[in-house]
C-alpha cells in the first residue's frame, strides 16, 4: 500500500516544503541596531587618537525570528586601516565591510563614512642594563 501512492506522497511532501519556505521567506521585517566600528590592519607606526569609537546605525532586513535575537556583538563593521596615513582621514563604510549573520541583509547604514585621526605611535623606551 505504501508503494502504491509513493509518487503522490513524495509530491505532496515536496509541495508542502516549498509552500513552507515561501511563507517563511515572506515574513521579512526590518530592525535598526547601533554597532561600534572595529579597526584592523593599522600600521605599527600609527595609533588612533580620540576616545570616541564611531557608532554606525545599521538597518537589517530578514526573517523576524532571526532579527528578534540579534545583538550588536553579532554584527561586525570593519575598517581596513592598512593604507592609513598620519592625520585626519575619512573611510567609507560599505556593505562589504559589514559582517552579519546568515539570512540577514544590510538595508541601510548611517553614517556611510567616518573620520579617524591618527598620530605617530609613542615608542616605549626600554632600559637595557
Amino acid at each position: 500500500m505504501m508503494k502504491k501512492n509513493l509518487w503522490l506522497k513524495v509530491s505532496a511532501l515536496l509541495f508542502a516544503i516549498v509552500m513552507w519556505l515561501f511563507v517563511v521567506s515572506k515574513e521579512q521585517t526590518m530592525q535598526t541596531i547601533d554597532v561600534q566600528v572595529e579597526f584592523k590592519n593599522l600600521p605599527e607606526e600609527l595609533e588612533i587618537i580620540g576616545d570616541n569609537i564611531p557608532i554606525i546605525t545599521v538597518n537589517l532586513k530578514g526573517p523576524e525570528r532571526l532579527l528578534k535575537n540579534i545583538t550588536p556583538s553579532s554584527i561586525h563593521i570593519y575598517v581596513d586601516m592598512s593604507n592609513a596615513k598620519l592625520g585626519r582621514q575619512s573611510f567609507t563604510i560599505r556593505g562589504q565591510t559589514i559582517r552579519v549573520p546568515a539570512f540577514l541583509k544590510v538595508a541601510e547604514i548611517n553614517p556611510s563614512s567616518i573620520s579617524v585621526t591618527t598620530s605617530e605611535r609613542k615608542q616605549l623606551k626600554r632600559n637595557t642594563p
